[in-house]
């Protein structure tokens, strides 16, 4: 497949989709408290999923 002379549709596209994931309350107070849950530490980065897991879970 042969992707298309102008990307700027998919790429706009994306862009979209990207800042739809993050914008808002929710997104910002879950990474908030992934944050102070140590999300980029070490030992956080490797075990990413069950610290947002929880993260996710708290009130």
């Amino acid at each position: 497949m042969v992707p298309p002379k102008d990307l700027t549709d998919g790429l706009r596209a994306e862009n979209d989709a990207c800042a739809e994931l993050v914008s808002g309350d929710l997104p910002a107070r879950l990474m908030g408290k992934a944050l102070e849950h140590g999300a980029q530490t070490p030992a956080g980065e490797r075990d990413l999923e069950s610290l947002m897991r929880s993260v996710a879970a708290l009130p």
